[in-house]
């Protein structure tokens, strides 16, 4: 199995850069991915590895809030976790996305999601998303971080607690062991 470790440089525009660096040799390989964002305002709050080509993105904007809510001036609107294959490139050069979860728009039929939950739809509207880590193959544990008392993304003026949410797939994640 390959070992990873990656950096990434944000580019002028919409492309951050993902260098591959192997932990045998302790020396980049000198392979550079581009990954595309969604606009150019948005970040990168994790980049996981699921096995040696494929990795979990947390991409989002810098707003927080559930846009539900007209308390919040500025709400969330962009909160979204795809994987990306390092091995699958589209014509432009960047390395294509598969849209896995919108974590503003999680289905929560069961209302299991208490306060984040608004006719059967679940909001994660915090601009700290900061992890995401495969349980399994079907199940993916989300974090935010609350930068108490700066994140007020679930009540407005109350400072956030640190939600961990469990979503599970459609599709399996294939997992290296």
């Amino acid at each position: 199995m390959q070992c990873w470790k990656v950096r990434l440089k944000m580019i002028p525009k919409k492309r951050l850069l993902i260098y591959e660096f192997d932990l045998a040799s302790k020396k980049y390989t000198g392979q550079v991915f581009a990954y595309q964002l969604e606009n150019s305002s948005h970040a990168i709050g994790d980049l996981t590895a699921v096995n040696n080509e494929e990795f979990l993105v947390i991409e989002r904007d810098n707003n927080q809030g559930d846009s539900r809510n007209s308390a919040f001036k500025t709400p969330a609107q962009f909160k979204r976790i795809y994987k990306i294959n390092l091995q699958k490139v589209n014509q432009a050069g960047f390395v294509e996305k598969e849209l896995l979860v919108d974590l503003l728009k999680i289905s929560d039929p069961n209302g299991i999601g208490g306060n984040g939950t608004k006719n059967g739809v679940f909001a994660f509207p915090f601009v700290t998303i900061e992890s995401v880590l495969p349980l399994d193959e079907r199940t993916l544990l989300v974090i935010n971080d609350n930068n108490y008392a700066d994140s007020i993304g679930r009540i407005p003026e109350q400072p956030d607690n640190t939600e961990f949410i469990r979503i599970s797939l459609k599709k399996p994640l294939n997992l290296s062991r």
